[in-house]
């Protein structure tokens, strides 16, 4: 039922939400230029994934 719900939850538990990330690259040292650049990519990376999905699922 609702193990659906908390699995990403666990995740940002685990791993820290978006914004922890980024500072935990910046403070390892990575740019703020250079971490934004890669969470650009990351984001264009996901919603190709995304929309390949969602569009293989309605031609099927």
């Amino acid at each position: 039922g609702f193990r659906c719900f908390l699995s990403p939850l666990q995740k940002i538990l685990r791993e820290g939400n978006q914004a922890q990330r980024w500072l935990q690259l910046h403070s390892l040292g990575v740019s703020s230029q250079n971490v934004i650049t890669q969470a650009i990519n990351s984001i264009q990376e996901r919603e190709l994934e995304l929309e390949d999905k969602l569009c293989s699922s309605l031609v099927a």
